[in-house]
């Protein structure tokens, strides 16, 4: 049996979200900034335009950002986290991205056995997994179900885990809550220095001389 399993991570996704704000002021600060003057400057409509329409790898980014999330997540709550994957809806009406990593079975299996000691472990699971109408659930709403209580578990079951855990039972939890947690995960990003958004900036210059040589010769 592996040392490692496959497990999601609780993660509010790019759409209308502060990782999705993140992205887009790396690629506007690229432009912001005069440094003859040695000031801030207003991102023209020229540059915005250029920003919308430059043929970069946004999905670069979004995976290279996912990827240092997850370096953060590690650090932040002390487990061993490898990038595994993103995945996108085609639509952001019912689900959003997600992030899969894999961990030492030790690590997680602490943290399942600290979850499934809680008191209030067993409602959440039947709270979260009923299901009702507009609903239909995957996954049986009794913890003690064998669905729940295997060896080993799914991706999403492993999140649901870690998401109990961050609001029930790590030292922080019901200080802030996870959502802030979540946005102080991202406070050291470095994200000029990353090669998505070097080369989304690159991408950016490229169509602005290119348009500013049409401009000239009309």
């Amino acid at each position: 049996m592996s040392d490692l399993v496959n497990i999601e991570l609780p993660f509010s996704g790019f759409y209308e979200s502060i990782h999705k704000y993140n992205i887009d002021q790396a690629i506007e600060n690229g432009f912001n900034y005069d440094y003859e003057k040695d000031e801030e400057k207003e991102v023209n409509e020229v540059t915005q335009d250029a920003i919308f329409m430059a043929d970069y790898d946004y999905k670069a980014i979004e995976r290279e950002y996912c990827e240092h999330f997850i370096e953060a997540f590690g650090d932040r709550y002390g487990l061993t986290l490898t990038f595994d994957g993103m995945t996108s809806p085609k639509e952001y009406n019912y689900s959003t991205d997600r992030i899969f990593c894999t961990v030492p079975r030790g690590q997680i299996d602490k943290i399942r056995k600290d979850v499934e000691a809680h008191k209030d472990w067993s409602q959440y699971i039947k709270d979260n997994f009923t299901s009702c109408d507009g609903f239909w659930s995957n996954y049986e709403n009794d913890c003690m179900d064998s669905d729940w209580t295997k060896e080993i578990l799914d991706e999403c079951q492993y999140g649901t885990i870690i998401k109990f855990w961050l609001r029930n039972i790590t030292p922080d939890a019901g200080v802030e809550g996870w959502d802030m947690d979540e946005y102080y995960l991202t406070n050291d990003f470095e994200m000029c220095n990353w090669d998505s958004i070097i080369n989304a900036h690159a991408k950016i210059e490229e169509y602005l001389k290119k348009e500013a040589e049409n401009g000239n010769s009309n």
